[in-house]
């Protein structure tokens, strides 16, 4: 046991008897207890040999050796200390060479322990193996402790399984958690007109200090006058469209937007990175390929969802008001556009028709969206909405822009969790992998309560 190695341990694994041989000198190396708790537990019958230990110091050794195995759960198993002792030429008297010993006889080779020091070992070896009775107890030990040694090892696998299908549950709980949270917490924002400030309220400021509301639908009298067919489409999505008037609000309600998805997805990737670090087992998120941070730029998002908005104006809104607003080619969209996007941002339907309905000495309240309510600007925007539109249109159009907004902010974070889904996937587990478990753990208990 000194030199233990691999075929150490796969002798010990396949013995019905061990003997295992270790020197005072090296006891306590790992080697020798990593094969010998190999032993432990498999109802096999174990002697320990503790040899060439010095006379002044057998106690000292002996009971350090003892309190190891007791550690190591060997306490039940025979230990016979050899001390250091002049070799003899043979076998002779007492020896190994006596009726029952090994082949052989005296004076075979150098090198033989005297009888006497070995006879406690010997008679032990005899007792375990002298009748059929006695082989066939240890047959029995050794099958009943590899049957038991299997039953556990099975039953690690059943917790590890167990285990890891708890912790992807956790994992995809969490996951969805935390991603229907920001989602959650988006809708309050937009509803509360959270998103209307800082440039965008400077910008869309700008326009009603300027009095240049009727100035931004000049684009399309001006294409009607010069007799030229309008794309509107064409020119809303072109950035290059906007004139002065224009261009600036889309941008700032671009950047305004894309910002608060930006913040929501930071906030979800840190939340489950978080929680991934504190799950024992769970590995470290995954970061999106290419393809997958190009599906999920915010800056895109935003751009996309006002570029929606024209087309939400030509499908939804039927009023003559409408015509007359957006010019017969529909050259006045771009700019109606912008006004729908600066009112979803002003806090929706909610939030606008309150701010719409407040006057100037109406008491204003203390939160942030009840100040957005009874803030001029906003109010301004869903006021415009309804002078352009009419009511009926304008609410349905408002309803539609918010909830396209939402469904942004929702899409990106859909995509952010479908990248970690992707990689949890790789640990789906097999439900049959626990059933097949339980019937084997059913089987080698079957066979280890059998009497024969």
């Amino acid at each position: 046991m000194d030199t233990a190695d691999g075929d150490a341990a796969g002798v010990v694994r396949a013995a019905d008897v061990v003997v295992a041989v270790v020197s005072a000198e090296r006891y306590a190396d790992a080697a020798v207890w990593r094969v010998l708790r190999g032993v432990e537990g498999r109802g096999v019958p174990v002697a320990v040999v503790l040899g060439r230990v010095g006379g002044s110091v057998v106690g000292e050794v002996e009971g350090a050796f003892a309190d190891l195995l007791r550690v190591n759960g060997l306490a039940a198993a025979p230990l016979f200390v050899v001390e250091e002792v002049e070799e003899v030429g043979g076998y002779g008297d007492g020896g190994l060479g006596r009726a029952g010993g090994p082949a052989g006889g005296a004076g075979v080779g150098r090198g033989v322990l005297p009888g006497e020091v070995v006879a406690g070992l010997w008679g032990w070896l005899r007792e375990a193996g002298a009748d059929t009775a006695g082989r066939v107890r240890i047959g029995r030990l050794g099958v009943a402790g590899r049957l038991d040694h299997v039953q556990r090892l099975v039953g690690e696998v059943a917790g590890a399984w167990e285990g890891q299908r708890l912790a992807l549950e956790v994992l995809h709980q969490g996951l969805e958690r935390v991603h229907t949270a920001e989602r959650v917490r988006f809708r309050g924002l937009v509803d509360g007109g959270e998103l209307f400030g800082g440039e965008v309220r400077i910008r869309w400021q700008e326009v009603l200090g300027s009095g240049r509301i009727s100035a931004l639908f000049g684009a399309g009298a001006e294409s009607k006058k010069a007799g030229k067919a309008a794309d509107w489409s064409e020119r809303f999505h072109n950035q290059a469209g906007h004139g002065a008037g224009t261009a600036p609000l889309r941008a700032a309600l671009v950047e305004t937007v894309a910002r608060a998805y930006r913040a929501a997805l930071e906030r979800a990737a840190r939340k489950t990175a978080d929680q991934w670090e504190l799950t024992p087992g769970a590995p470290k998120p995954r970061s999106p390929d290419e393809a997958a941070r190009r599906a999920l730029d915010p800056a895109r998002a935003a751009a996309a969802w006002l570029d929606s908005l024209p087309g939400a104006i030509r499908d939804q809104a039927r009023s003559r008001r409408t015509t007359r607003t957006i010019g017969p080619t529909g050259a006045g969209i771009r700019s109606a556009a912008l006004v729908l996007g600066v009112a979803a941002l002003a806090g929706g339907v909610e939030g606008a028709a309150g701010a719409a309905g407040a006057g100037e000495g109406e008491p204003r309240g203390a939160e942030g969206s009840k100040l957005h309510r009874a803030d001029s600007a906003a109010g301004a925007a869903l006021g415009l909405l309804r002078a352009m539109f009419g009511a009926e249109d304008a609410e349905r159009l408002l309803v539609t822009a918010v909830a396209g907004l939402k469904d942004g902010n929702a899409r990106l974070l859909d995509r952010a969790a479908d990248v970690h889904r992707e990689q949890l996937a790789a640990y789906a587990l097999d439900p049959g992998q626990a059933r097949a478990l339980d019937d084997a753990r059913t089987a080698l208990a079957r066979a280890r309560s059998e009497k024969d």
